[in-house]
């Protein structure tokens, strides 16, 4: 392995690769255990990467979470050269982040019950404003995610998270903008499906977009929210169809009907009013207007209210929901449906984790499948009436969706720039009061250490504060 160089560190080497992507690979740093390297392949290392990086690391997002000793933007850190005249541009320097797990362990139920014993709805709720969080201080110094979506964030058993894949952003540049030129079809907004993104400048709409699908599929059992069984509409197996149709609007918005939300999934009545008035601003009023979808810092505001008023069951304690609710939803689905708890009792959640699972590092449990893995659109429609039929008899309102099994199980990683790395002990990210962004206790069922519950502050503005719930 060659000496590398940097300004800020002069010559250091490399230790064992830890990851490694189409771009190029990752390696630990020796010596430093808080940093790995990226070093681009051939070809890859061109000058406008090296300018755009050269632009992020004079100018990073102030970290809402910083005081809590946590990154959640893992943003790069120093350039690395081949030669000690710092000429040679070969990668850079970003933190590493331990004990973290993909974004989807936490809404893919089975593998939640499995992998995150403990985690309730309060906690989805927290992971949703943290991104919120870390998305605000991205748009407060003018970057854009742009491709934002499940498989560069990784969350913790705090609630806590981490975006990754920083390099992939879009950047302002000193003669113009870095683009980002990729996005996964289901993130993008209809004004985004089938565009050329080499040729579109992003903006932060596009990142409210993919924020309030993300946190759709946080508190909605990993339902997607363009999801549905169509019933008064022509099915359409595309996800990129189904947003461009708007499926949201036929199945959740005023004038519903035409789509039948995906059966079985926690109902559109357990979210209390704000979360789906800016859901419905974000999916139905931002379809033709872009500016009407609710910003990061909103989502903050409005996810911190609803989490300070929710209530507990007095059956589980695990079981949390929004104080609108008469009784517990949890523990109604669970009777009526027939279905496994989503957040088992801490002495359940104990005899899950006994259980012998097969570990695959490295692999992203996918989004739950969509509802054409039923056959036909009359299968689904009997599906569902099935459901709904049962459902009924008991007045549970569903607009659900199939729970699926055999998603992979995952060993806490470390991340690197949205490179998988090594095994890792899953750890907290530290106790104190958060400047901005919340915290929740580590269970005594998840590995790492338990963090201490205390009441934030409120920061000052643009940033929205954090508080660690009790």
């Amino acid at each position: 392995m060659p000496t590398l160089y940097s300004r800020n560190r002069g010559a250091f080497s490399l230790g064992k690769k830890v990851g490694g992507g189409g771009e190029g690979d990752v390696f630990a740093v020796t010596g430093s255990t808080g940093h790995v390297a990226k070093r681009y392949h051939a070809g890859q290392a061109t000058k406008e990467r090296q300018t755009k990086l050269e632009v992020m690391v004079g100018n990073p997002p102030d970290d809402p979470c910083s005081r809590l000793g946590h990154t959640s933007i893992a943003w790069p850190l120093d350039l690395i050269y081949l030669d000690p005249a710092v000429h040679i541009f070969d990668g850079f320097v970003m933190p590493r982040i331990d004990g973290a797990r993909p974004l989807a362990d936490a809404y893919h139920v089975p593998t939640r019950r499995r992998s995150m014993p403990g985690f309730t709805w309060q906690y989805l709720l927290c992971a949703g404003r943290n991104l919120a969080s870390a998305v605000q201080a991205l748009h407060d110094k003018g970057y854009v995610v742009g491709d934002m979506n499940e498989s560069n964030v990784f969350i913790y058993p705090t609630g806590l998270v981490t975006l990754i894949d920083t390099d992939s952003f879009q950047v302002p540049g000193p003669t113009g903008v870095f683009r980002c030129p990729v996005g996964k079809p289901e993130y993008l907004p209809p004004e985004r499906q089938g565009s050329n993104l080499n040729s579109v400048n992003r903006t932060s709409s596009d990142d409210h977009f993919a924020l309030a699908v993300l946190i759709f599929l946080l508190l909605m059992e990993g339902r997607h929210p363009f999801d549905g069984v169509p019933t008064g509409v022509p099915d359409e197996p595309e996800i990129e169809q189904r947003i461009a149709r708007n499926w949201f609007r036929q199945a959740y918005g005023p004038h519903c009907g035409a789509v039948l939300p995906p059966p079985s999934c926690p109902p559109w009545a357990i979210l209390p009013a704000q979360l789906q008035s800016l859901f419905v601003r974000c999916f139905v009023e931002g379809e033709n207007l872009p500016d009407r979808r609710p910003s990061a810092i909103e989502w903050t505001e409005g996810l911190d209210r609803v989490m300070a008023s929710l209530q507990s069951c007095s059956t589980n304690s695990c079981h949390s929901y929004s104080a609108h609710l008469r009784s517990c939803p949890w523990c109604e689905r669970s009777a009526t449906l027939g279905i496994a708890d989503p957040f088992p009792s801490h002495k359940s959640a104990a005899t899950v984790t006994t259980q012998t699972v097969k570990t695959q590092v490295g692999r992203t449990p996918a989004t739950t499948p969509p509802m054409r893995n039923l056959a036909t659109t009359a299968a689904r429609t009997h599906h569902i009436t099935a459901i709904t039929s049962r459902v009924a008899a008991a007045n549970v309102v569903t607009t659900g969706k199939l729970l699926t099994v055999g998603a992979p199980v995952q060993k806490s990683i470390s991340i690197a720039s949205g490179n998988h790395v090594t095994a890792a002990s899953s750890a907290g990210a530290g106790s104190g009061v958060p400047k901005a962004g919340a915290i929740l206790p580590s269970h005594t069922s998840v590995a790492g250490p338990s963090i201490s519950a205390a009441k934030g502050v409120r920061a000052s503005q643009p940033i929205s504060s954090g508080k660690q719930c009790p």
